[in-house]
């Protein structure tokens, strides 16, 4: 049977969380909470996840109170988190650079390097506006990016099989120095009827320097910039970097 090339996220959707049952979501919650107490100006009431995919991490962040919203660019990523999150949060479809409405959440989050698949920084610079623009003016936007050092270091030339349940997948991963780009190539199987997709996922590692500059044309105003899962800085050594900022309401 032919392989149908499909959108990123399409058909790992259903077995996604089974996939990345290593992330730890709720060390992800607590570091983001730890953010927001440090650099937010009052108790937190509502949050925003753009780029939610699954819900884990909107699941992982719920407390008595919090007022939750997500989207995401994948249908089937959003059907999964719909069935996770319930009532408990209010879910639509959204491309970061379309985001829009109402200025009034405390917290906006997009995480999980999702601001990497944004290849250029025109993309980039848009997209943090629209997290801003959806950002209460004394709230706070944290996001992340993957750096350099991630890419070499772990997944310079990796290959990784495994099967869940009904579906089997291939992955293989490299990175391109001179143009920054980092490729995971899926080959994915579904074992009763056969059939198999592959989905080419690509993405931008820009060094942090570039997404301070676009954060700041973005009309962002950064507060923080950590390593990792922690509140020390973040550098080109981390491997990871969480952004902690505020919508200054001044896009260059």
């Amino acid at each position: 049977m032919r392989i149908q090339p499909v959108e990123p996220y399409q058909s790992l959707a259903p077995f996604y969380d089974a996939l990345m049952a290593h992330v730890d979501y709720p060390l992800w919650a607590d570091l983001v909470r730890s953010l927001w107490e440090l650099h937010a100006r009052r108790p937190l009431g509502s949050v925003h996840d753009a780029a939610c995919g699954t819900g884990r991490f909107l699941e992982a962040l719920h407390e008595a109170g919090l007022s939750m919203a997500g989207c995401d660019a994948s249908e089937g990523m959003l059907e999964v988190a719909r069935r996770r999150l319930g009532r408990r949060a209010r879910l639509r479809r959204a491309d970061l650079r379309q985001l829009d409405g109402a200025a009034d959440w405390d917290l906006v989050t997009c995480l999980y390097d999702s601001l990497n698949y944004l290849l250029e920084p025109e993309e980039l610079t848009e997209a943090l506006a629209r997290l801003g623009r959806l950002c209460a003016p004394d709230g706070l936007v944290v996001f992340d990016v993957c750096t350099e050092r991630n890419s070499l270091a772990h997944f310079m030339d990796r290959t990784e099989r495994g099967q869940h349940g009904d579906w089997e997948w291939e992955r293989h991963s490299w990175y391109e120095r001179g143009p920054r780009l980092h490729h995971n190539e899926f080959l994915v199987e579904h074992l009763p009827s056969g059939r198999r997709w592959a989905e080419s996922h690509r993405q931008r590692v820009y060094p942090l320097a570039e997404v301070e500059a676009c954060a700041r044309r973005a009309g962002l105003s950064l507060v923080a910039r950590t390593a990792d899962f922690t509140l020390r800085p973040g550098n080109e050594g981390s491997d990871r970097v969480h952004f902690a900022a505020r919508p200054s309401g001044e896009c260059a």
